[in-house]
């Protein structure tokens, strides 16, 4: 199911220095339930549905950050990261994705990603990659690094330690 209309939330948010974030991802149940767990933290500023719309929303907005999904119809989220960093746009995109292989986690990066969280870890990993994004720290599930608990420095380590394989095109 899409939805091909950009929901805005509170795009003007009065007397709050609290950080700003997007979302992007074409489950609408997932953006809500991502909504609520990040509402008490941040200023959920809008939704997403498909890439283009994230472009859009990002540079109408302006966020701090963005959550972003990799699978979205129109324009993936690896092509919308892209073209967000070309435009020199400083927003930290964090993903959110289904996919926890290596391949994906390294283009995520290579596209200019400051986090990476799997959705099924969502709930308990969000809030603490995007706090980490904002620092300019980069965050990975720790799921999908080669040992559960691994530290920055690790994960810096284990995202420079292999080959990227291209993945966009297959999306």
């Amino acid at each position: 199911m899409t939805q091909s209309a950009f929901v805005a939330c509170d795009e003007k948010v009065v007397g709050t220095n609290r950080p700003r974030v997007l979302l992007g991802d074409d489950h609408v149940p997932f953006n809500d339930k991502l909504r609520s767990l990040l509402t008490p933290h941040f200023d959920v500023v809008g939704a997403a549905h498909d890439g283009e719309e994230v472009i859009a929303a990002a540079q109408r907005l302006r966020p701090d950050v963005i959550v972003l999904d990799i699978s979205m119809p129109v324009l993936n989220g690896l092509k919308a990261a892209r073209r967000l960093k070309e435009t020199g746009m400083l927003t930290k995109i964090v993903f959110c994705t289904m996919h926890a292989e290596a391949t994906f986690v390294r283009e995520a990066f290579d596209a200019g990603a400051t986090g990476y969280v799997v959705k099924t870890a969502a709930a308990t990993e969000m809030i603490s990659a995007i706090r980490e994004a904002l620092r300019d720290h980069p965050y990975v599930s720790p799921s999908i690094l080669p040992c559960p608990g691994a530290s920055r420095l690790q994960s810096k380590r284990f995202l420079a330690g292999f080959q990227t394989a291209s993945v966009v095109d297959d999306l």
